[in-house]
């Protein structure tokens, strides 16, 4: 974390290490297009059928079905609302519309090819080693870091803006002097890195309403992911909590004996993942405004605890809290789900259907 005003290091966390010793698996940063390869191919793998272009007019929950645009109706045992933040299944779900609202904040993003950085020495430091660079400032930040795919450095930039600013929902290219003028009073090396971009896109970062309840009632269908619960991008965790939730609903499915077993999986999977994300959601929105802090007393005191004290229970370095790290980190979806699952055959979960005795399948 730097300073927005001299780019002077405010706090640190060494990662790699940290990642493998404590929880046995490497920190790794992936472009989305590489990670959507790498599912596709699994999917692929285990024979899964995927249709494009399939807009959906009607779901039915109870039998449950999908009708589509095109006229053909697809019937199955469960249906999982996968659309992201813009959900219309979760608009489906609720009965009515549930609007995105502005968060007041643009965002902007550009790429760099990671040579040009490289070769730049007051900007070296940013790519060799490889490090995440967050500046943090008066009502904005900016994080920097690299991606394998075409070589590429992303940079991409938070900063509120004024209330009567038009918002945009999807990105759109902008003058890249727009940015720059924006950071015009940062860091002489944000400066640099963005003196060395030729284009910018931009947008609004929306906030979208968490349902009441992810389930429908008659047990067939769930939201998960964005859906269910999207987050502010402040703690980077939007897309680990996506993965959460399949792992948590795959174990709990993996393990059915009976169909009528659905509506209790169902349950266990919301009653296991809501609170989680609801205080991910909760703790990202809180790190934004922290970030964003005014120069004045807020900001020193940060900038005091982040240089000269050692982490403690909600330190402004997330990554260096340790007991949120083990949160964040220490988390496996999988034991939650066998735990659970391990309940549930003992007659002990509460408010499900029975079905985890054979009597109740008939």
């Amino acid at each position: 974390m730097r300073s927005y005003k001299n780019g002077a290091v405010l706090s640190s966390q060494t990662l790699g290490p940290l990642m493998e010793d404590s929880y046995a698996t490497p920190y790794l940063v992936i472009h989305r297009a590489d990670l959507h390869d790498v599912l596709l191919e699994e999917a692929q793998r285990l024979g899964v059928s995927i249709r494009l272009d399939c807009q959906f007019t009607h779901i039915n929950f109870s039998q449950p079905s999908i009708q589509l645009a095109d006229g053909g109706n697809i019937i199955a045992d469960v249906i999982l609302g996968a659309d992201g933040e813009r959900s219309a299944s979760r608009d489906t779900l609720l009965g009515h519309h549930s609007p995105l609202f502005d968060s007041g904040n643009h965002v902007f993003r550009i790429t760099v090819n990671i040579d040009d950085v490289a070769h730049h020495e007051d900007l070296v430091d940013l790519v060799r080693p490889p490090c995440l660079n967050l500046w943090v400032g008066p009502g904005a930040n900016a994080m920097s870091y690299a991606l394998k795919r075409d070589n590429l450095f992303n940079v991409v930039t938070t900063c509120a803006h004024d209330i009567s600013t038009t918002v945009q929902h999807a990105p759109r290219k902008v003058d890249i002097e727009e940015v720059r003028k924006a950071f015009s009073q940062w860091d002489p090396k944000l400066q640099a890195l963005l003196g060395i971009a030729q284009e910018c896109s931009k947008w609004t970062l929306f906030e979208a309403p968490e349902a009441a309840s992810w389930i429908h009632p008659d047990g067939k269908f769930a939201l998960i992911g964005d859906a269910a619960h999207a987050m502010l991008p402040f703690l980077a965790q939007g897309a680990a909590m996506v993965f959460e939730d399949a792992g948590v609903l795959g174990t709990l499915l993996s393990k059915i004996q009976h169909r009528k077993q659905i509506p209790d999986i169902l349950l266990m999977y919301e009653r296991l993942r809501k609170p989680r994300t609801t205080a991910l959601r909760d703790r990202s929105r809180a790190m934004g405004k922290i970030y964003a802090y005014e120069d004045g007393p807020l900001q020193e005191e940060r900038d005091r605890q982040l240089q000269n004290h050692a982490p403690f229970d909600g330190y402004p370095n997330f990554l260096a809290d340790q007991g949120f790290q083990r949160l964040l980190f220490g988390y496996n979806a999988i034991e939650e789900a066998n735990s659970a699952w391990n309940i549930y055959l003992k007659g002990e979960q509460p408010s499900t259907r029975g079905c985890w005795n054979a009597n109740a399948w008939h």
